[in-house]
């Protein structure tokens, strides 16, 4: 069976949206898929909507595609530029600390409170979307030692403290996964 995946993330520039498409483009290689990566990010150095779209398969892939099977929103810019977007089957992940989405038929909704978890939990914001990554890790089954592979690569230079950081907030989305949220099947 042919396995094709698009997963988007949305969010601030400086929230680390582009990192964590990083993360997963790096993921997916190294486990041997095909990946493509489009990030669009604003000229500012913070603020303005950043984008990464990542496509996973096991077959040769030239483009993002049209689409996304998986939305995860950082804020509320980011689920108002895409929601036109969803359509049934589609998953939207979004930070419910920051926005509440309206309905959408047939979308799996699953709110996870990013910016809570990395303000009050890990009390570093900045680890906002390795938490992200954390969250999808435990609801798609992505291989957490490809993204700690891909985590420690990034910063083998900014030294043993802050890689673990970052494992530590892998770990937290994955908890909170793993201790609030009943996954929909299909």
């Amino acid at each position: 069976m042919a396995f094709d995946l698009t997963i988007k993330i949305g969010g601030e520039g400086g929230e680390g949206v582009i990192s964590a498409g990083d993360f997963l483009t790096e993921s997916a290689a190294r486990a041997g898929y095909y990946v493509v990566n489009f990030k669009s990010f604003p000229a500012e150095i913070k603020g303005g909507y950043a984008q990464s779209t990542v496509r996973v398969s096991d077959k040769k892939l030239y483009t993002t595609g049209d689409g996304f099977d998986i939305l995860c929103c950082f804020n509320g810019e980011a689920y108002e530029f895409n929601k036109k977007h969803l359509r049934p089957g589609t998953v939207l992940v979004y930070d419910s600390s920051d926005f509440e989405p309206e309905e959408h038929e047939g979308v799996v909704m699953y709110p996870v409170p990013l910016s809570h978890l990395a303000k009050d939990i890990m009390k570093a914001y900045i680890t906002k979307n390795v938490i992200a990554l954390g969250v999808l890790c435990g609801l798609f089954d992505i291989p957490v030692q490809s993204i700690k592979d891909s985590i420690k690569a990034k910063f083998l230079r900014k030294g043993q403290e802050i890689i673990e950081l970052n494992y530590k907030a892998l770990e937290t989305g994955i908890n909170y996964v793993r201790e609030n949220i009943k996954k929909v099947d299909g």
